[in-house]
Parts: structure tokens; C-alpha cells; sequence
């Protein structure tokens, strides 16, 4: 990313203080709104004065000078005060974070979405994640995720040993909500379809009233594969590479794991369900 030089001393400074990032832990609701509210003055202002063809950069060189410079008003005493500031003042909407989940791994797609926002800062794309995981996430559902993180959840899959924590009315709810959630997220690209839900499902498992590992797995399997096809080629074939081909064919993903989730699951809500074509 080029940075002109101005730019680039001011943002060097400002980041150094990374290391007394604390997580935002310590801010409330409170803060954020004094925040937004000093944020909108301060632009406000700023438009007065500087109404250039480069604004975003104009506004992101003066509200580094303005935050690094903060030694007479002692609110803004802390990075993590600070640091939403900056992400109040250029990006209040989020658009980076979210157009970086929408553009998955793309980085050419990616790149040229960001000419909406007209800046293009990894750092700052790291905060918004921070501050959307820490106010934002039991909010409001996101939709249209592509950046796949299927891996991250199947990394918990060890933890799970049976579905019996799930009682039979909290299963029922679970597939309530998996038909409303296919209902309302119907994509073009499979991809798109197990992206979002992972992600959902991960970072939004409050919001969607998944109150433990158990039900997050179960709904990934009602969301994902409730005809259990990934148990089932795993019993129609004998060999794992040929098990490997197929179900990536059919889910674009394998992990070993899911195949024994899968068989507790099959064992706990739908024991008649035929798997096995080789039964008598």
C-alpha cells in the first residue's frame, strides 16, 4: 500500500502504541457514543476547510495528527479509544471487514471494492474485526460471507462426544431455525452458502441461540448436509480416496471428523434414517 510520507509518520507513530491495545475491554456503550459524537464534529469541521479531490486521504493524514497529538484532552487517553476514532472517522460502516468477508481470499476483487471507501489499510481492517467480535457481532447477522473458515470450527470437532446435551425440544427449535436460515440466505455459490454459515455460526452463535458446542454442530449439519450424504458415502464406499473425491465434489471440503459427528448425530435425532445401502 502506498502511504504518502506525511501519512506515513503519523501512522508509524500512531501505531506503536499497539502494545497498550487492550481488546477494547474496559470501554462501554457510553464511550462509543461520546466517541461517534466527537468523531462527527471533528469531520465536520475538517469538511470545512479541506474539500479536496483526495478527501479520504486528507482526512486520515489529519485525524492521525489529531489523535496523536492528544496530551490536553485526557479522554483520549488510551489506544483502544483512540483507535476507534480513527475507524469512526474513516470507516463507520465497517465496509473494509465487511467487504473482506464478502471477497473471501480474492485480494484482486477485494482491492477494487475498496475504491468505495478510498482507503485500503490492513491495520485498520484488523480493528474492525476487533471491534465488530467485541460490539457488534450479537447484534446484527451477516450475510454473504465468502471467506472460508470451515477449518476454524472442524478445529473443535474433537470436543464433541455425543449429541445428548440436546434435548428433543431444543432439537426441534434447531430446525426451525435451520428452515428460517436457508430461507433467507439462498446464494448463487455452495461456497458462499457453508461460508456464511460457518460464520454465523462461529462468530455470531449468541445472536442465533447456539448455547454450546453441541448445538453448533448440530445446526452446522442441519444447515449443511441434513440428508447426512457425508456419512453416507463414507459407508457406500471402500476406499477413503475415493471418499475424499466424492464428498468434495458434492460439499467443496472434507474433514475426517465430520464422518464421526455425523454418526453421533445420526445415532441421537434420526436412528432410522437408512445410511448403509449394504444393510439387510
Amino acid at each position: 500500500m502506498y502511504i504518502p510520507d506525511t501519512i506515513g509518520i503519523e501512522r508509524q507513530k500512531f501505531f506503536t502504541r499497539e502494545r497498550e491495545f487492550n481488546n477494547f475491554t474496559t470501554l462501554t456503550e457510553g464511550d462509543l457514543f461520546q466517541i461517534k459524537s466527537d468523531v462527527t464534529d471533528f469531520v465536520a469541521r475538517l469538511k470545512s476547510y479541506y474539500e479536496t479531490p483526495y478527501w479520504q486521504s486528507t482526512l486520515y493524514e489529519k485525524v492521525l495528527e489529531f489523535i496523536n497529538h492528544q496530551k490536553r484532552n485526557s479522554y483520549y487517553n488510551t489506544f483502544d479509544k483512540k483507535v476507534i476514532f480513527l475507524i469512526f472517522a474513516l470507516d463507520p460502516d465497517l465496509l473494509m471487514y465487511k467487504i473482506y468477508l464478502s471477497t473471501g481470499n480474492n485480494d484482486k476483487e477485494y482491492n477494487k471494492k475498496l475504491s468505495v471507501i478510498g482507503i485500503n489499510d490492513n491495520k485498520i481492517l484488523k480493528y474492525e474485526e476487533m471491534f465488530f467480535n467485541r460490539f457488534l457481532k450479537d447484534k446484527t447477522i451477516i450475510k454473504g460471507v465468502k471467506l472460508n473458515q470451515v477449518s476454524s470450527l472442524m478445529s473443535y470437532s474433537n470436543f464433541i462426544k455425543s449429541f445428548k446435551s440436546i434435548t428433543d425440544e431444543k432439537y426441534e427449535t434447531l430446525c426451525a431455525l435451520a428452515k428460517k436460515w436457508l430461507e433467507e440466505n439462498i446464494y448463487d455459490e455452495y461456497n458462499t452458502t457453508i461460508s456464511t454459515a460457518v460464520f454465523n455460526i462461529m462468530k455470531q452463535h449468541k445472536l442465533l441461540g447456539l448455547n454450546s458446542l453441541q448445538e453448533q454442530f448440530c445446526f452446522f449439519i442441519l444447515l449443511i448436509d441434513h440428508d447426512l450424504e457425508f456419512l453416507k458415502i463414507y459407508e457406500e464406499e471402500s476406499r477413503i480416496d475415493n471418499i475424499k473425491i466424492r464428498i468434495k465434489e458434492r460439499f467443496s471440503f472434507y474433514h475426517h471428523d465430520l464422518i464421526r459427528i455425523e454418526k453421533l448425530y445420526h445415532e441421537r435425532f434420526c436412528p432410522d434414517l437408512e445410511i448403509n445401502p449394504w444393510q439387510i
